[in-house]
């Protein structure tokens, strides 16, 4: 059976053009999203195959690579302390030339994976 928030998302998803963006590794995050047209992120998912025990913090910044880092804008930051997955759907509306830029040092190297949801505006 097909709920109406269903049927709303498939919608919605056909007018964006969604489009999914998926990085992983293991070690260090550092990955960079950039976009080729004016955009909209839906959300992003962040896994790891642990919890890490440091503090430290996992990062989305905008970037725009005719700036220089001066201009850089902290979108989001969480501490991963015992975190092993992440999921937000803050929307971020995004330029053309736009770099989403994920930032997390895993001092635990622990395999991990992002997947952002976006679409054309």
């Amino acid at each position: 059976m097909v709920t109406n928030k269903k049927a709303n998302e498939r919608i919605a998803s056909v007018i964006l053009g969604e489009k999914t963006f998926r990085d992983s590794g293991s070690g260090a995050i550092d990955c960079t999203l950039n976009m080729v047209s004016r955009s909209k992120v839906l959300a992003f998912r962040l896994s790891l195959s642990g919890e890490p025990n440091g503090s430290e913090e996992f990062t989305v910044t905008l970037r725009n690579p005719e700036h220089g880092v001066e201009f850089d804008c902290l979108l989001f930051s969480h501490s991963m302390k015992h975190v092993v997955s992440l999921h937000t759907n803050d929307n971020f509306f995004l330029d053309k030339d736009d770099n989403l830029h994920f930032e997390f040092a895993n001092p635990d190297g622990f395999d991990w994976s992002i997947a952002v949801i976006y679409g054309d505006e």
